[in-house]
């Protein structure tokens, strides 16, 4: 009966160990900074998505088709906001101390 007993509690501790270890974070990894090229590279593909999207636009009519073409252009504005306000933050994280604590400071107030 220990043996059963002994079985029992390595099978219960294996059951609650097994999901416990499953939801363990990944190691995380910090990403590369983003360069100038990658920010110019990526207003190209915001206005290459505009025109995808104002394409699509074109079948429309009426408020349908305005409320399509003011839903491209803004989303062409915000792809590009944040490619700038990434490009900026890269440029902040060069710097060190105070200084690079000022730097987000400006780009946050952006």
């Amino acid at each position: 009966m220990s043996k059963l007993m002994i079985a029992m509690f390595i099978s219960a501790g294996l059951g609650v160990a097994g999901p416990a270890l499953a939801q363990t974070a990944a190691p995380s990894t910090t990403p590369a900074p983003i360069t100038k090229d990658a920010s110019t590279a990526a207003k190209p593909d915001a206005n290459a998505q505009q025109k995808v999207d104002l394409d699509a636009c074109t079948s429309m009519s009426g408020a349908a088709k305005d409320k399509c073409v003011t839903q491209a252009n803004s989303k062409a504005k915000i792809s590009l906001a944040k490619e700038e306000s990434a490009a900026a933050i890269a440029k902040c994280d060069a710097l060190s101390g105070a200084a690079k604590d000022t730097c987000l400071k400006d780009v946050k107030t952006q």
